[in-house]
């Protein structure tokens, strides 16, 4: 628990792992520890859904693998997925593919409550990194090009048979020289979700984001995925 009034707003909950005395000018504790979040990269999902919902996916696969969890944030996102598939994957795996196939956000809160809204949707109304306030530094702020991709290779798998499709955007291939990047999921199990996957990572990818570094003062009332001021 941490705030700049009585300590009471909960900053942290999840599974404490190492604790390491610090002896030199005064003396200090090291804590070392992983959220709720991180056990999900350890359990596997094999499931399959045909024409569903993305929210109603996302409660499924959380009522059949995990115990303890909650979905009273999961938001109802009219979004359609016609066939999706998943042998053995990591849980937050899935919820990553569900996020880009709806253009998401989703975050586990300390409570064990999963929140899945769509991207941009909210922004952090009590925080934000202001100007001879919060803001300490604000390092390397501009567009980057480096992660531009505009030529995408998807590839799935289909009863032991290859599922490929290609997404390009020449206007940014002129612009940036040709990128690629290929992604191999064997989730991906028809030519239509191969279009999708492709198209919905060009969309995503072809043009350079705005991006930067800033240090500031610690933001008690932050909320993982809401947009903040700058």
């Amino acid at each position: 628990k941490m705030d700049f009034s009585d300590g009471s707003t909960i900053q942290w909950e999840g599974k404490l792992e190492e604790i390491r005395a610090k002896i030199g000018f005064g003396f200090t504790y090291n804590i070392k520890g992983s959220h709720y979040t991180a056990g999900l990269l350890d359990i596997t999902v094999t499931a399959e859904f045909t024409n569903s919902n993305v929210t109603d996916i996302l409660k499924n696969i959380i009522d059949n693998n995990l115990t303890g969890f909650t979905y009273a944030n999961a938001e109802s996102i009219s979004v359609t997925i016609d066939k999706i598939k998943w042998n053995n994957k990591p849980f937050f795996d899935c919820v990553l593919d569900l996020m880009n196939l709806a253009n998401a956000d989703c975050f586990v809160d300390n409570s064990k409550d999963f929140h899945f809204f769509e991207k941009n949707k909210y922004t952090n109304e009590d925080e934000a990194v202001v100007w001879n306030d919060t803001l300490i530094e604000l390092t390397g702020f501009g567009p980057d090009s480096v992660d531009v991709k505009n030529k995408i290779i998807v590839y799935g798998e289909a009863g032991g048979l290859p599922v490929l499709h290609t997404s390009q955007d020449t206007n940014s291939q002129t612009t940036y020289g040709i990128k690629e990047k290929v992604i191999t999921d064997t989730s991906v199990i028809t030519i239509e979700q191969a279009e999708e996957t492709g198209d919905t990572e060009q969309s995503l990818s072809k043009s350079p984001q705005e991006k930067g570094e800033t240090t500031a003062f610690f933001m008690p009332k932050l909320v993982p995925g809401y947009l903040t001021y700058l």
